[in-house]
């Protein structure tokens, strides 16, 4: 039986609680900065699936050279820069290290140093080295007499799956002739294919296409529990391909403990990843690093735009105004990441929602659901929240807009007007009036007479939660609720 989509999407949460026989713990380098100075870079890359990104010349390509000396491949141009490079890891609850250190004058040679067993760490540069191939096939004038005596092998059902999803295409066989490579140490495969009654080989590929295979290929022949450092996977692919090797690298560190080490330029190699799984790199204007970060996180510190994949539904448009205001003032990354929803009937169509399509329906989503509950519709006894309550809630034990009368009410009293000017309210004198005005409305109405001074509703609640989270027990809910939407990202 094939691979079924349903593994592969569910394989994306599982990378977040799965633990992990073989990690990365902590990378250092060390390199030399004009003065001339010297600067240690810590760079920390999360279990399962952890992503490098930043921007060109934010020092991804000194970080790859450094990985890949780990693994005893010492890189062709050290950088000029890398002075030494060090890693540590856990393997089987033993901790082992790795230091790599460059020899002054020596070009590219380095002198390493380990203690412990290393697992085994590969590295694989898919663009590039499959066009090395075709390259050495083009130029050599007798190469297909490279394939006489060297018997095919097919890929297995469960490869061709996922070569398939990745480029979508249906592929009916996938045939490897490994062959010596030029520098006659390694073997590098010759492909064949039929697929959709065509037959066609490495020859006839694109450079996607042929960059894809050569990658599962690699894969392959990967040992479980191995660290395995893919520079730039989503090279020459669609869009579509690069989000669906996402879910297969997924899969395969769940399915064999595989470690991925993925740096990339593009948001579909992480956005969608759970936890904090992104770093980023910066070499301007001194080398940094940041992370690991939450992947809307990430998408958005470097300008990229994301896809929502969480539903929030609430209430009614007071409630979606306050949900919205407060992710903005907590985080408004989150706001690229959701989509937020008012009901037309209330508690009611939300209860129903739950019922059908949350509860009632648990198969993975590429959006998820989850209804966002007014504060008085928590479960309660004896006039205190029941714990082990698992609804998301807006803060308060109230209607949004009587919890925010009551807490601004109360902070609005303690404020100067120039602390009311920071806090967003621009004629503090008529904003005060307004909240008195209206003090004996019912919270309804309160809502609205106050927003009479402010363009809109998001515009009056984006100011009244700015106060309100200055209130103790308001911010506490107002955090735990941004957990909860966290959690449900990932």
């Amino acid at each position: 039986m094939g691979l079924r989509h349903a593994q592969l999407v569910a394989a994306l949460d599982r990378v977040g609680s799965r633990s992990y026989d073989t990690y990365l713990r902590s990378i250092r380098l060390r390199l030399s900065l004009p003065g001339p100075r010297v600067q240690e870079l810590d760079v920390e890359v999360a279990s399962g699936i952890g992503v490098v990104t930043g921007g060109n010349g934010a020092g991804k390509t000194t970080l790859l050279r450094a990985l890949r000396a780990l693994g005893g491949t010492y890189p062709l141009k050290w950088p000029d820069r890398l002075i030494r490079v060090e890693a540590k890891g856990v393997t089987s609850g033993s901790e082992w290290e790795v230091i790599v250190e460059r020899i002054p004058g020596a070009g590219s040679e380095a002198v390493s140093t380990v203690t412990g067993i290393l697992p085994d760490i590969l590295f694989i540069d898919p663009a590039e080295e499959s066009q090395a191939i075709q390259r050495h096939f083009q130029h050599d004038a007798n190469a297909q007499d490279l394939l006489e005596g060297t018997d095919a092998a097919a890929l297995s059902e469960e490869w061709r799956d996922h070569a398939s999803r990745i480029l979508r295409r249906d592929y009916d066989s996938i045939e490897v002739f490994e062959v010596e490579g030029p520098d006659g140490d390694d073997v590098v495969p010759w492909f064949q294919i039929s697929s959709m009654g065509a037959r066609y080989d490495t020859f006839a590929m694109g450079r996607g296409e042929l960059s894809a295979l050569y990658l599962l290929w690699k894969l392959s022949k990967v040992a479980k529990n191995s660290i395995v450092i893919v520079d730039e996977p989503e090279a020459w692919l669609a869009s579509f391909s690069q989000a669906r090797l996402k879910e297969a690298f997924a899969y395969m560190s769940v399915q064999d403990g595989l470690n991925f080490v993925l740096t990339t330029h593009s948001p579909e190699m992480y956005l969608g990843l759970p936890d904090s799984r992104v770093t980023i790199l910066e070499s301007l204007p001194e080398p940094a690093s940041y992370g690991p970060m939450a992947s809307p996180r990430a998408a958005h510190s470097l300008g990229a735009p994301i896809r929502p994949s969480l539903a929030l539904l609430t209430e009614d448009s007071v409630a979606s105004a306050l949900l919205e205001s407060i992710i903005r003032a907590c985080d408004s990354a989150t706001l690229e990441a959701v989509e937020i929803f008012q009901a037309q009937n209330g508690e009611s169509a939300l209860a129903q929602v739950q019922r059908e399509f949350i509860d009632g329906n648990m198969r993975p989503r590429r959006l998820k659901l989850q209804v966002v509950l007014d504060g008085d519709q928590r479960q309660m006894s004896e006039g205190r929240r029941r714990k082990g309550d698992a609804g998301v809630y807006l803060p308060g034990d109230a209607a949004p807009d009587a919890t925010l009368k009551r807490v601004v009410t109360k902070v609005i009293s303690g404020l100067s007007d120039e602390q009311l000017r920071r806090e967003g309210v621009a004629d503090p004198v008529r904003f005060r009036l307004a909240i008195g005005a209206a003090a004996g409305s019912e919270h309804h109405d309160w809502f609205v007479e106050v927003s009479t001074g402010f363009t809109s509703y998001v515009a009056t609640s984006d100011v009244l939660v700015r106060l309100c989270m200055l209130d103790g027990d308001f911010e506490k809910d107002a955090r735990s609720l941004m957990a909860s939407i966290a959690s449900a990202l990932t």
